[in-house]
């Protein structure tokens, strides 16, 4: 539990300008005021993390635009008191921002194409949207050729295993792939189908796939078919993939910048 006085010892200590990666993820007593008072503090702030801060609104986000010039990646995920369109009103002045992860927040079709229509992201977030369409996530993903880190859980109703193929083609980058929850995925060889397609070579793939329908035979099937492509393929089926997926963005890290 974070309370006002931990906020204010936070900014009496002059420690925000110090910090570049914060994490107050799932803290429900957060309020809107506490984090208007805390980022005003902290100019050089890179990471954010508010997923699941309930309390949250749009007041929040329009305090991360006016006080966070450096931040390269926001998540939000699951603080369903902010909207797509708050978000999407904010993001042409945050021009260094290139991961946004915010599901739950409703995305449609629209709102998607708005997203991805006027930047080139490296992870974009956004699980748990019912209202999006197949043809809506095709359109979408046509655009990010840069995009090294995707999470579309708990989306069924728009992505089952030829959309997965499909968008595979153009996502050449994708090194992080969170598909938990979609049971009309019943298999990755699409996904390298796709790559094979267009031309790309073997590369490191991870996968959450919890819910799904892949099992360990459909995985064992998707490496004999593509054994160069998807020889480092990790796909984690039960709930062990968060720990795998610290290890593996600590490794990567090195190279490139991730979410926290």
């Amino acid at each position: 539990m974070v309370s006002e006085d931990t906020i204010e010892a936070m900014v009496k200590s002059s420690m925000g300008k110090c910090v570049g990666i914060l994490d107050l993820t799932g803290i429900q007593t957060l309020t809107d005021d506490m984090i208007c008072d805390l980022l005003c503090t902290m100019p050089n702030l890179q990471r954010l993390s508010l997923k699941n801060c309930r309390r949250l609104t749009g007041k929040s986000l329009l305090s991360i635009a006016e006080n966070l010039p450096q931040l390269t990646c926001l998540d939000i995920g699951g603080s369903y008191n902010i909207t797509t369109a708050e978000l999407l009103e904010i993001l042409p002045t945050m021009t260094n921002l290139n991961e946004i992860f915010a599901g739950g927040l409703g995305w449609t079709d629209l709102s998607l194409e708005q997203l991805t229509g006027d930047r080139l992201w490296k992870g974009i977030g956004i699980g748990f949207s019912h209202r999006l369409t197949s043809s809506g996530l095709r359109e979408a993903f046509l655009s990010q050729t840069d995009l090294e880190r995707l999470a579309i859980p708990f989306c069924e109703q728009a992505l089952e295993t030829s959309t997965l193929g499909f968008i595979a083609k153009s996502l050449l980058q994708v090194a992080a792939l969170d598909i938990r929850g979609n049971n009309g995925i019943n298999s990755l060889t699409c996904w390298f189908d796709g790559r094979v397609e267009a031309a790309k070579g073997a590369a490191e793939l991870f996968v959450l796939a919890r819910y799904s329908n892949i099992t360990k035979a459909s995985i064992e099937e998707t490496k004999r078919i593509h054994p160069i492509h998807a020889a480092d393929l990790i796909c984690i089926l039960d709930g062990t993939g968060v720990g795998e997926g610290i290890r593996r963005e600590s490794k990567l890290s090195d190279n490139t910048s991730l979410h926290g």
